[in-house]
């Protein structure tokens, strides 16, 4: 029998956001994959909606707590070897990319076009 590939998905939270419903809906649909949802703080609202997944909650709700996140998820990281981190929304991909090392494939899911100027180098033009 051939094991799950492993998805690590980072967001910073579960409340009843769009790109949460879609975390959700993702996860969900892809019962072939092993899912861990790592989330940076509560809410956790959609977490009852998780149907394939493991799931952590960070605790770090402000920006200094950022840095006990990223060790947080590095050693999940470590323990879990996934086969891939993803992340949505602009902390968490902060987040999870640091924690990631560079290790680990990682993508990110910008969930809108102004998020897009966020990743542009130069954002003046």
């Amino acid at each position: 029998m051939k094991n799950k590939l492993t998805v690590i998905h980072v967001i910073e939270s579960l409340a009843l956001g769009g790109a949460e419903k879609a975390l959700v809906q993702t996860v969900n649909a892809m019962s072939e994959y092993r899912h861990i949802v790592v989330i940076l703080t509560e809410p956790d609202t959609l977490k009852t909606n998780l149907e394939n997944a493991e799931f952590v909650n960070l605790n770090c709700s402000t920006f200094l707590q950022r840095f006990k996140a990223i060790r947080q998820l590095r050693k999940i990281i470590v323990v879990e070897k996934p086969d891939l981190v993803h992340a949505q929304l602009f902390n968490s991909t902060i987040v999870a990319r640091r924690a990631s090392r560079g290790k680990v494939p990682f993508v990110f899911t910008l969930q809108s076009m102004l998020g897009e100027d966020l990743f542009k180098k130069d954002v003046i033009s």
